[in-house]
């Protein structure tokens, strides 16, 4: 089945995938291992993504935010491309994934595919998640029964 999977890894794959690489950081390069083994390819981005800067140390580079994907993806839609955008707040390059050529717009079926697609994914997340509003209000009701109890006396179980 094909498949995408991207975002922040917090891993790098390779020893050059980070500038300033230590010996104690060869435990860090068995991401790659981990891609082999589940036989993903790597959707080639910019040498490095994220950049940290500690105080009086010189700054550390490395690629640990990436796109990796199945063979089957990658020849069923040849024309996906990965974008890393510019660092504005954060350390992290943020992805983008260009399925532009995917979808064909034109299509007469395509507005019944977005359809069929929301609606199951709509399905989805109802049966992954249930109601998500009726568990954010048991949870904030716990959270504020928590917080006038310890208000009125210590719990040591609060």
């Amino acid at each position: 089945m094909p498949w995408i999977i991207g975002g922040d890894f917090n891993e790098i794959a390779a020893y050059s995938d980070k500038s300033n690489f230590f010996n104690m950081d060869v435990r860090r390069c068995r991401f790659q291992e981990v891609i082999q083994s589940c036989e993903l390819i790597d959707l080639v981005g910019p040498k490095y993504t994220w950049c940290k800067s500690p105080r009086g140390l010189s700054t550390v580079w490395e690629r640990i935010d990436r796109v990796l994907c199945t063979a089957s993806r990658k020849d069923l839609f040849p024309v996906v491309v990965v974008l890393h955008l510019s660092r504005v707040k954060h350390g992290h390059c943020p992805i983008l994934l260009n399925t532009e050529g995917i979808w064909n717009h034109n299509s007469d079926d395509f507005p019944v595919k977005l359809d069929n697609l929301a609606t199951t994914l709509v399905e989805w997340n109802k049966s992954t998640f249930g109601n998500i509003f009726n568990s954010k209000r048991r949870i904030l009701a716990g959270i504020r029964g928590a917080q006038k109890t310890l208000c009125q006396s210590s719990n040591p179980f609060l």
